[in-house]
């Protein structure tokens, strides 16, 4: 079996190992951390599954094309339950990172914001006329990193229709209101 480049071992053994060492803890800490009942029932058959089919393809006797195959679903079924038992028990609520370590697993990096950093892009435009016809502009603008993302240029047919949309535009009141935030406001931003 190739290299992962996720958090599962690299070999069927290594999984194995991982996933027997997940029965343990998941045994001493399962009520507490609200395992649904057949969980770890579940988890352990496919376990032993997996187990007694990579036996089977180690013994060159049995070693056949059908064993293999079984062998790849085995650990097909299993990987998938270790992702899923992961992002539903072990993620969800968080676990301590003593309960990442007797698991295996790599605790977070605690500076690391959940979700990663938000991201803030601006979006501009502008419309300009070219004597005819209209040019339409638009830029993308990445916030945190002061960078332009992306930029769009259209060409816009310059008849009486879009004059006449372009001269009601420019006749528009802009309502501005005030946030409350920053000097003098007294608004807190809402936090999620």
């Amino acid at each position: 079996m190739s290299q992962r480049s996720d958090w599962l071992p690299g070999t069927r053994k290594g999984i194995l190992a991982m996933a027997k060492e997940w029965i343990i803890v998941m045994m001493e800490n399962g009520q507490a951390w609200g395992l649904a009942a057949g969980v770890l029932t579940k988890f352990t058959a496919l376990t032993e599954a997996a187990e007694t089919a990579l036996a089977v393809v180690e013994n060159d006797s049995t070693n056949t094309s059908v064993a293999r195959a079984k062998c790849d679903e085995a650990f097909k079924a299993l990987t998938a339950d270790m992702r899923d038992t992961k992002r539903c028990y072990f993620l969800i609520p968080p676990l301590t990172i003593a309960g990442f370590v007797s698991l295996g697993l790599k605790p977070p990096d605690p500076t690391h914001t959940p979700g990663g950093t938000p991201t803030a892009q601006v979006i501009t435009g502008r419309l300009t006329e070219l004597g005819g016809p209209y040019r339409y502009r638009a830029s993308a603008i990445h916030v945190e990193k002061a960078t332009r993302d992306s930029v769009t240029h259209l060409d816009v047919r310059g008849d009486a229709a879009m004059r006449r949309m372009v001269t009601a535009l420019a006749n528009q009141k802009a309502s501005v209101k005030a946030s409350g935030y920053g000097e003098g406001g007294t608004a807190a931003p809402q936090t999620a």
